[in-house]
């Protein structure tokens, strides 16, 4: 929760129990494919700053991952703990952000093109998740994205990320890792924002440009992905669920590889519609809690 008063109920209704509680909190790796260190101050900071007014002494946290971002990538979040720990309420974002810059060898610009990644959403929104796996013909996000904002974003972070420096084999790693990342997303946001409009619109030369360039680069880019996704993983963690988070990229880039055999079956007449494209979406914040019916219109 992201507002002071959820925290502060919740603690007395504990602390009436005439217990020592405990607060167990969260840093963001359980959102996407990078961590989300702007939602873990939006949250944290108002839960450590009503443990801080009730006299709430034993405070950690938690990381809930599942191996699409590193567990190491918690590491330059945790300040936000340790600097309410040792300065209080006069603890600000600054102090924070310099001990996780310095903890990691890291950079603000570093850390803020990471934070862009995630489009401004809450961490539910799991925007790099939601985008690398949705299919690229079919916006699926379930997610009222502003697309535009989005590739905007996606190539800033890309932009900076490029010319960042960084020391340490694993922080080369991650940014290699980061900088692949992103361009998946700019991409896909890129087509995700134009496709059915241009599909619409009878455009067949965007759709050739799609099938020949397009899908073809986000193929590599994925190939890419896989390849530094697993080195990244290894580097840290044992083998355990890196099964299934293969299992899962290798689908989506499998879904692209299919995505231009459909445009190329509609651009040489076999068949009359892209069936994909054909469907009405919706604008709902979140479409996952309508009802099934209400997804989509054929």
């Amino acid at each position: 929760h992201d507002y002071e008063n959820f925290y502060d109920i919740n603690i007395k209704k504990h602390m009436s129990f005439g217990k020592t509680a405990w607060f167990a909190g969260g840093v963001w790796d359980f959102d996407g494919f990078a961590p989300n260190y702007a939602y873990t101050l939006k949250t944290m900071n108002p839960a450590l700053s009503a443990c801080l007014k009730n006299g709430l002494k034993n405070v950690f946290t938690t990381t809930w991952g599942g191996g699409e971002t590193n567990y190491m990538e918690t590491l330059f979040m945790l300040p936000v703990f340790s600097e309410h720990c040792y300065l209080g309420e006069k603890c600000t974002d600054e102090d924070i952000m310099k001990m996780s810059c310095d903890l990691r060898n890291l950079t603000p610009e570093f850390i803020n093109a990471v934070n862009d990644m995630h489009l401004g959403h809450d961490g539910w929104a799991s925007a790099t998740k939601r985008i690398v796996y949705c299919d690229a013909l079919m916006n699926l996000t379930h997610y009222n994205f502003d697309f535009k904002k989005a590739i905007e974003l996606y190539k800033n972070s890309l932009e900076t990320l490029k010319g960042i420096e960084l020391k340490g084999n694993y922080n080369k790693l991650n940014k290699k890792y980061l900088e692949c990342l992103s361009e998946i997303c700019f991409i896909k946001s890129e087509i995700l924002l134009n496709v059915q409009n241009e599909y619409k619109a009878g455009n067949k030369a965007y759709l050739t440009e799609l099938k020949d360039i397009k899908l073809p680069k986000l193929i590599k880019l994925y190939d890419e992905f896989i390849s530094l996704k697993a080195k990244h993983y290894l580097s840290t963690t044992r083998r355990h669920n890196l099964g299934a988070l293969m299992t899962n990229l290798y689908a989506v880039k499998g879904k692209t590889e299919f995505a231009i055999n459909t445009v190329n079956d509609y651009l040489c007449g076999n068949t009359d519609t892209i069936y994909e494209l054909e469907l009405e979406t919706y604008d709902d914040d979140m479409l996952l809690y309508q009802p099934p019916q209400k997804y989509m219109n054929v």
